[in-house]
């Protein structure tokens, strides 16, 4: 209470921005920079965890890429973190003023609450007009170097999402597995390709295959696959096995035509599907 008295005796003394102006602007505003970066970090993770965890865990991004990306979405964050330190700081603030009688100090100078509510407001009008800027600038401006990048970064080198031992699903209309990998040759190969309804209407399975080049114009990773067995399904009816096509087998099956899209967006403005030429 000693230090709100001298603050209120001050501030009969000073015009404009006096000494108690300062000490609760300086507590809400710390109030408000922590509680802000708080918000934000929990609006980061399930974002982060969603996008990249798996990428980073693969050793597809490096650490370094990561922490690159982490940083280029902040800004979108802020746009939710911003008000709720805001709010925070408020309640906190003021809340904290009162318990500790520090308010009762300032009526008792002749203080009125309006006047000690001077700064926090003043804060607010501050973060609102930060809030526009993030709103309306900073944080789709984020988003949008956020997929960029994240885009590039696995651009920089597309035969890492094939991770051996792993269903890999990122290809549009179909799902992949790797036994093992080495350099651009894959063994153990299996390809599902995947109905609108999420159903396989075709398998394959082969012994080797190998990654010819990546079509950065299409959006597709080119690969050619040897000593294949065939599995096609009945369009009408793909899980009934009964009326399943016979099985057979090729020594060599491409090239095939995998599609990037959910990293590197839509190319010319269409949806672009893995595309299969073994029928």
């Amino acid at each position: 209470m000693a230090a709100a008295a001298r603050c209120a005796t001050d501030a009969g003394l000073r015009p404009g921005l006096n000494l108690l102006d300062r000490y609760i602007f300086k507590s809400a505003l710390f109030v408000c920079t922590m509680a802000v970066a708080l918000f934000a970090f929990i609006v980061l993770v399930p974002n982060v965890l969603r996008d990249m965890m798996g990428f980073v865990l693969s050793g597809q991004i490096s650490l370094g890429v990561f922490a690159q990306l982490v940083l280029t979405l902040a800004p979108f964050a802020m746009t939710y973190a911003l008000p709720m330190g805001l709010l925070t700081a408020a309640l906190l603030t003021l809340g904290r003023l009162s318990a500790d009688s520090e308010i009762t100090a300032m009526r008792a100078a002749g203080i009125s609450v309006t006047r000690v509510a001077w700064p926090v407001l003043a804060l607010a009008a501050l973060g609102a007009a930060l809030a526009l800027y993030v709103n309306f600038d900073a944080g789709p401006n984020a988003r949008v170097h956020y997929e960029r990048d994240f885009a590039a970064a696995v651009r920089s080198s597309p035969l890492n999402i094939l991770v051996p031992k792993t269903f890999i699903r990122e290809f549009s209309g179909v799902v992949i597995y790797v036994g093992e990998k080495h350099g651009d040759i894959l063994r153990d190969v299996w390809v599902w390709e995947l109905d609108d309804s999420r159903r396989v209407k075709r398998a394959a399975h082969a012994e080797s295959a190998r990654i010819e080049t990546y079509d950065e114009a299409s959006n597709t990773l080119v690969m050619r696959f040897s000593r294949v067995r065939l599995e096609p399904r009945n369009d009408k009816d793909p899980e009934n096995f009964v009326k399943s096509e016979p099985v057979g087998s090729t020594g060599e099956w491409g090239p095939i035509h995998l599609s990037l899209e959910r990293f590197f967006g839509r190319s010319g403005g269409r949806r672009i599907k893995s595309e299969w030429r073994p029928y």
